[in-house]
């Protein structure tokens, strides 16, 4: 199977891969006007038809679709202006995102990829707001020094219940 596109996060000046978000739940769900869900591309590296950049600002969460389906590298992560083509969420729900300064491709259509970055979080919005924030320091530590039950501390940590394939893989 083709490894799917992934959407990102940016967050205290930092930019994050989105691993996944809470099972049963849709960030973006049925946006007003111009927007990622309407302006779908076949690839079969996106069976979503899109991908999205969100921004987390002054806690609020937005979405901006991404150019082409990559990242805006044009944007500075440290950046907090709310342009025009961004739009604000609304979502209730959870998700993971995960992160490093290594400028390697990494996978991120598994839950448990996330311990492959330096750092994790997991992120708890209501109403798009950001309300809590769970550093997964402690998984990301303990898989490094080499424990095998990959799956099993992938999901240790987590206040909030996934599906056993991330979002990417399950809207097709």
């Amino acid at each position: 199977m083709t490894v799917q596109m992934a959407d990102y996060v940016t967050y205290n000046g930092r930019k994050f891969t989105l691993i996944d978000i809470e099972m049963g739940k849709s960030m973006i769900g049925e946006l007003p006007g111009p927007g990622p869900l309407e302006e779908r591309w076949v690839c079969t590296a996106c069976w979503r038809g899109y991908t999205a950049d969100y921004f987390i600002i002054d806690d609020c969460l937005y979405v901006i679709r991404s150019k082409g389906g990559a990242y805006d590298e044009d944007r500075d992560p440290a950046d907090k202006t709310i342009s025009p083509e961004m739009k604000r969420l609304h979502y209730t729900g959870s998700c993971i995102i995960a992160g490093d300064d290594a400028e390697e491709y990494r996978i991120s259509d598994f839950l448990e990829c996330y311990l492959n970055y330096e750092e994790a979080l997991e992120l708890h919005f209501t109403n798009g707001v950001l309300d809590e924030v769970r550093n997964l320091k402690d998984a990301v530590k303990e898989f490094r020094e080499g424990a095998e039950a990959r799956e099993y501390l992938a999901r240790r940590d987590l206040k909030y219940e996934y599906d056993d394939r991330t979002y990417r893989w399950q809207e097709r």
